[in-house]
Parts: structure tokens; sequence; C-alpha cells
């Protein structure tokens, strides 16, 4: 089969090659154009947003400013041995930027919870990841591993399958924005 193939495209000529390729690429494009794209110049009205990254320097400000810019309700997934220990670890860090009464006031418009973003479910039982799947509306994703230097497993599992894994999240259960956030360094 392989053999007929292969003298069926020799008898074409390249140039019968070329014009299966280029009219293959028309129809794709033709496609493209027809594809309703919303438009991306509207600002949108989330509600409920996810956020990665919140212990760190760029994650930290976005939670301040989306908590001074916004209403929502930020869902915020945070590394730590324990539910207990990733809250610490958060208010912590917005003690560190923002002083000792930012976790307070702000409390009532965040939901920290352990999780790790490299694990499927992002470490989650399937009650909570579904539960979350089907509130939050948009996914923010600032969270990786800026080292310049370390293992190519660490790198991708914190930078790849993370976000694969986010991704996972955003197309199941509501419909959700994907934003992600990167900088030289990633």
């Amino acid at each position: 089969h392989c053999l007929e193939k292969k003298k069926q495209i020799q008898t074409l000529g390249i140039t019968a090659v070329d014009y299966h390729i280029k009219n293959d690429c028309q129809r794709y494009l033709d496609l493209v154009r027809q594809e309703k794209w919303p438009d991306l110049r509207a600002e949108k009205d989330y509600r409920h947003i996810l956020l990665t990254g919140a212990t760190g320097f760029m994650g930290a400000f976005l939670v301040e400013e989306l908590l001074e810019k916004t209403s929502a309700f930020l869902y915020l997934p945070v590394r730590g041995e324990s539910q207990e220990k990733a809250v610490e670890r958060f208010r912590h860090k917005m003690e560190f930027y923002f002083g000792r009464n930012f976790y307070h006031t702000n409390k009532d418009r965040m939901k920290v919870f352990h999780s790790e973003l490299s694990q499927d479910r992002l470490g989650m039982d399937d009650s909570r990841y579904g539960d979350l799947s089907e509130i939050i509306n948009v996914i923010i994703h600032p969270a990786a591993n800026v080292k310049h230097h370390g293992l190519y497993e660490d790198l991708h599992r914190d930078n790849v399958t993370a976000c694969e894994h986010l991704l996972q999240l955003a197309m199941i259960g509501k419909k959700k924005d994907f934003h992600y956030v990167s900088t030289l360094d990633i």
C-alpha cells in the first residue's frame, strides 16, 4: 500500500503535492476566519478568580490589586504541608508586603487552599476539584519557578506540568478564561 502511494505521489510530481498542501492550508485559513472570536478589548467583570503564585512577589501584588480594584472573590492555591500551613504561609507573605492587618481585613474575599499545581487535580480530591471547576470563571497564572539554575525535571514540573493541569481545570465545568503571565526569565 505504501509503495502504491509513493508511486502515485511520484507520478503527480511535486507541483501536485504543493497544490494539495496549499489547498489544505487555504481550507484551514477559511475555517479560522469563520471562527467566532470574542472581543478581546471588552472589559470583563470576573466574580470568581483563581490566582496562582499568591505567595510570590508578582502574585502577592496581584492579590492586593485585585482586591482593591475589583469586587471579585479570590481562590488562592498555596503549597504547604497542610491546609493550616498553606494559610499561614500566605498570611505571612501578605503581612510582609502589606502590613499586619492585610490578611484579616481581606479574608472574607479570599479562599486560601492547600494545593500542588503540578499534581493531578492540583492535589485536591475529586469533590473539591469539581466544586472549584464550577465556580471560578477565570484562571490567572503567574506562578512559576524562576530559578536560573536547577534540575530540568523541577523546572519542567513547576512551569510546564503545572500549567497543563491548570489548563485542564479551565476546560472542565464552567467555561473559564485563562490568563498566563510570564517574564523573560521563564
